[in-house]
């Protein structure tokens, strides 16, 4: 019996770390792919270059650069309280809470300040088509 018991504790270890290494993994290539998406500087040079629009456009590219910073450290922050290392912290996993809030909000920014040129442009184009 007791020997069953080590046997079904070290079944349950092994799968609990199995499953944080999944985490890390998974946080870790969610921070590489967001880092490349931070690094695609096509939107900024397309909307903000010498022939780019400047306004609605421009704003949103750049914000959604700091959006892909934002998931980026907090998909970072998240691999360092979810990879099954000593010393882990619980301030690294707040971190990546708040990380995520703020790259949230920069998302939203992005899409609202071209949602409503874009759908008054369609509109226009639209309504002008009729005529």
């Amino acid at each position: 019996v007791a020997l069953k018991r080590m046997h079904q504790k070290r079944v349950v270890a092994t799968e609990a770390r199995n499953v944080e290494l999944t985490d890390c993994v998974a946080a870790s290539w969610s921070a590489a792919a967001h880092f490349a998406r931070f690094l695609d500087m096509a939107p900024v040079v397309k909307h903000c270059g010498a022939h780019g629009s400047v306004g609605e456009y421009c704003a949103a590219s750049i914000v959604d650069l700091f959006a892909s910073l934002s998931w980026t450290s907090s998909s970072i922050a998240y691999a360092v309280s979810e990879c099954p290392v000593k010393g882990q912290s619980q301030s690294a996993f707040c971190a990546a809470g708040i990380s995520k809030l703020i790259a949230g909000i920069a998302d939203a920014a992005a899409a609202l300040s071209v949602a409503v040129p874009t759908c008054l442009h369609n509109s226009t184009q639209k309504t002008s088509g009729r005529n």
